[in-house]
């Protein structure tokens, strides 16, 4: 008996120092002027996760959608998604050049390889 109620003191620790550690991400939040931390999302899925009241749940629902609004809002998010985009579509385009690349050497090999056999065949049958 003494054993879940210590863990379930150690499990209400844990959840109030990540709140503490989320407060102390949405203070640094605020401060960089709106720039969106991925840490502090993971922290607040992970405190979803582990939450049992139906009402904590939609607070932080409502407190994650506010600041998924105000790292949109702000022009400084807006330019670093421009920026991730621009760089995802380059190096989609790098990933097709190099497929491209690779179907021209493989039929570039399959025709070395016939005419070889063609040589082949030709020496045999002479």
């Amino acid at each position: 008996m003494k054993s879940t109620s210590s863990s379930s003191m150690e499990e209400g620790y844990n959840v109030e120092e990540q709140r503490r550690k989320l407060a102390w991400e949405e203070r640094k939040l605020v401060t960089a002027g709106g720039i969106f931390h991925l840490k502090a999302q993971l922290q607040i899925e992970e405190m979803e996760k582990g939450a049992k009241s139906e009402a904590a749940a939609s607070l932080r629902r409502c407190a994650k959608a506010a600041l998924l609004l105000h790292s949109l809002n702000s022009p400084i998010s807006q330019n670093q998604w421009k920026r991730e985009i621009h760089d995802l579509k380059i190096e989609l385009l790098k990933e097709r050049f190099m497929r491209k690349k690779m179907k021209l050497c493989a039929i570039t090999e399959l025709f070395v390889q016939l005419l070889l056999l063609l040589s082949v065949c030709n020496f045999v049958l002479l």
